[in-house]
């Protein structure tokens, strides 16, 4: 973009807040793998504020050991989650970049995680959840999600800010 127009300033203005939002798609496997940790060290946790998916990976673990070996099982599910962390900081650096299908991906497993939580509210699947704890996990990733959202609305103004320069 040409230095000193309008549109230059709207577009970096417009890519500073893309960037921002492409960011914050690292929380929730980040606050996952906390949690996870944490959980590793405490019986009887919740792990409300991990991905669902992720959850239900460490309670297994938990009632479920390796051989007789609860602390290898828990180490295993922090492995996992270092795992997710690490697939989704790829995934942030490249469509901080540009490349939206990163984006995609990254929406499409929240997604996925997202519908899996859904599943857990009082149902007869194994590691339901008590209401209370479901609904704030859900909260959270409805918020994050919406960020998600936001960040495929933003890029879509990028992209028009280009065609706009480019037109002119």
């Amino acid at each position: 973009m040409p230095s000193g127009t309008k549109n230059s300033s709207m577009f970096d203005k417009t890519l500073a807040l893309y960037q921002k939002l492409c960011l914050f798609l690292l929380y929730p496997p980040l606050i996952s793998m906390v949690t996870c940790f944490i959980g590793s060290f405490n019986d009887g946790y919740d792990y409300y504020l991990s991905l669902a998916s992720e959850r239900s990976l460490m309670m297994f673990l938990r009632e479920n050991p390796i051989g007789s070996n609860v602390s290898m099982s828990m180490l295993l599910g922090d492995v996992v989650s270092i795992i997710v962390l690490a697939l989704f900081v790829v995934l942030t650096i490249y469509a901080s970049k540009g490349k939206v299908y990163c984006l995609a991906i990254g929406a499409a497993l929240y997604l996925a995680d997202t519908v899996y939580l859904c599943f857990l509210c009082g149902s007869s699947l194994p590691y339901s959840m008590e209401a209370g704890s479901w609904g704030l996990q859900f909260a959270l990733h409805v918020i994050f999600f919406l960020l998600y959202v936001a960040s495929f609305f933003v890029y879509g103004k990028l992209l028009r800010l280009l065609k706009e320069n480019r037109g002119h």
